[in-house]
């Protein structure tokens, strides 16, 4: 029977009371996890909201080459005339040629770059 008497000069909480610290630790976790969980729905209903709202937007794409302007050979030669006639009739032209010249570096660019759109 002594070892029934060394139990009973043990101190500490008794086993009821060690039962009800641990019942208490189990329910502060399963709080702590419920939050948890709810957080977490919560921030997966807001993204799938924010997500669903995206969707419903109808994107403007707009492609990096601008729209070309298609001309015509006859237009090209129209252009020439007319710089031909302010020639024959005296006016110097030098910025007129030098702008054209320019603009047409740029459409030459342009159609390497966008592949002819």
């Amino acid at each position: 029977m002594a070892h029934f008497k060394s139990m009973e000069s043990w101190h500490g909480p008794s086993l009821r009371e060690r039962l009800r610290q641990a019942v208490r630790t189990m329910r502060a976790i399963a709080n702590r996890l419920a939050a948890a969980a709810r957080r977490m729905m919560r921030w997966t209903f807001v993204s799938a909201s924010m997500a669903g709202l995206a969707a419903c937007a109808t994107p403007d794409v707009k492609g990096l080459c601008p729209s070309y302007v298609h001309y015509q050979k006859y237009d090209d030669q129209f252009v020439r005339n007319e710089l031909r006639v302010a020639g024959v009739t005296g006016q110097s032209l030098p910025m007129t040629h030098r702008f054209l010249r320019d603009y047409g570096k740029q459409r030459a660019a342009l159609r390497v770059i966008c592949k002819g759109n």
